[in-house]
C-alpha cells in the first residue's frame, strides 16, 4: 500500500486561535534572535517592534515553504476533545463524520 497525500478544507464557525510552542525551545533560531535583543539594557521602539515581530513569527505553524498550516496532530486532538464533550451539539455529528472519514481513508465501505 502506497502513502497518499490528501487535502482538506475546514470551514469554522469562529476565528481559529493557535500558538506554536516553538518559543520554549532555546535552540530555535528565532528565540536566539530574541535573546540578542532582550539582552540589551536600553531598548528602542525599533527593538520592541522587532521583538513583537519575532514572537509573532515563532508562534505560527509553518510548512517547509513558509506557509501557515494547521498541524494534523492539532486536528486529531480537536476531534478527540470534541468526542469527550458529553452534551455537545458538535459531538452528535462527529461519529457519522468520523466513520465516513475512516471509510474514505482506508478504502472500506
Amino acid at each position: 500500500m502506497s502513502i497518499q497525500t490528501i487535502g482538506f478544507r475546514f470551514n469554522g464557525i469562529a476565528p481559529l486561535l493557535m500558538h506554536n510552542g516553538a518559543l520554549a525551545n532555546p535552540l530555535n533560531p528565532l528565540v536566539k534572535e530574541m535573546k540578542a535583543i532582550t539582552g540589551l539594557r536600553k531598548k528602542t521602539d525599533e527593538h520592541h517592534l522587532e521583538l513583537q515581530w519575532l514572537e509573532f513569527r515563532a508562534s505560527l505553524y509553518l510548512d517547509a515553504k513558509g506557509r501557515v498550516i494547521v498541524p494534523s496532530s492539532n486536528i486529531e486532538g480537536t476531534l478527540v476533545e470534541v468526542r469527550k464533550e458529553p452534551n455537545s451539539a458538535r459531538r452528535s455529528s462527529l461519529p457519522l463524520w468520523w466513520q465516513m472519514m475512516r471509510c474514505w481513508i482506508t478504502g472500506h465501505s
